[in-house]
């Protein structure tokens, strides 16, 4: 059934494999708007956590972008790097 209020806005080929299916992890975002893509991002780390069930990404920040704000990088202690948990 199609739901003309929530439009796929992009699709991507997903292989599986029971051979790799402890090994792989899915990560989505689903609050992130469809403009603001990880596509550029510069992955700084990576961490798995296993036994907290835990996955981090360290992202580098585009401190140049009109979505950084100086002010709450400051206040965050996140002035050039951001971790997703």
């Amino acid at each position: 059934m199609a739901d003309d209020s929530d439009p796929i806005v992009s699709e991507r080929t997903v292989l599986l494999s029971r051979k790799l299916c402890d090994h792989l992890l899915v990560l989505q975002y689903p609050v992130r708007s469809a403009e603001r893509t990880y596509d550029k991002a510069s992955v700084l780390a990576t961490r798995v956590k296993p036994r907290q069930q835990a996955v981090e990404l360290e992202l580098a920040l585009d401190t140049k972008s009109c979505h950084y704000s100086v002010v709450g990088a400051r206040d965050t202690g996140c002035v050039d790097k951001q971790v997703c948990t």
